[in-house]
């Protein structure tokens, strides 16, 4: 037989906020926010009476997990695009874009086993476990292009760079 509760706490939260303003007849720009945060507590006590066969209890296994986690995202852009003739036959588009990624979560688990009279079988065990992700993101493109004919000419440049930091 078995008892267990799983009690949970979420909190999350996002946002986003942006603009497109047309600064001229040839550019218009954009620029974009975008964020969530997310909390997260639980905690799972459970109990398990153990035996041979079903109502015959020989142990009690005791167990209580706690965890904790967090999530934040946050992630900005930004791009441009500049039109060189008034056709929009020929422009350029550039882009930049920033996103950061941070997660925590924090575990505690007990693990207990006992006679039915309450004394130990087996010593207790705790185990902890801690892990954290840093992300983050930077990407930055600019792109040229002209119509010839009935065809269309591109080219560009891109430079991306990730850093990581993991802590498990």
């Amino acid at each position: 037989d078995q008892v267990a509760n799983m009690i949970s706490d979420d909190r999350t939260h996002y946002y986003k906020f942006g603009v497109e303003p047309k600064t001229s007849a040839s550019n218009t720009c954009m620029a974009q926010f975008n964020a969530s945060n997310n909390n997260e507590d639980e905690h799972n006590p459970s109990k398990t009476w153990m035996g041979p066969s079903y109502g015959l209890v020989d142990s009690l296994m005791v167990t209580n997990t706690v965890q904790k986690s967090k999530f934040d995202r946050y992630s900005f852009n930004a791009n441009n695009e500049y039109r060189l003739d008034s056709a929009g036959n020929k422009k350029i588009v550039a882009d930049i874009d920033y996103s950061i990624f941070n997660t925590a979560v924090g575990t505690n688990y007990a693990f207990h086993t006992y006679y039915p009279n309450m004394e130990y079988i087996y010593a207790p065990e705790f185990q902890q476990s801690n892990s954290d992700v840093d992300i983050k993101i930077f990407a930055t493109k600019v792109d040229f292009y002209q119509s010839i004919g009935k065809g269309k000419f591109s080219t560009g440049g891109k430079y991306s760079r990730v850093n990581t930091n993991n802590a498990i």
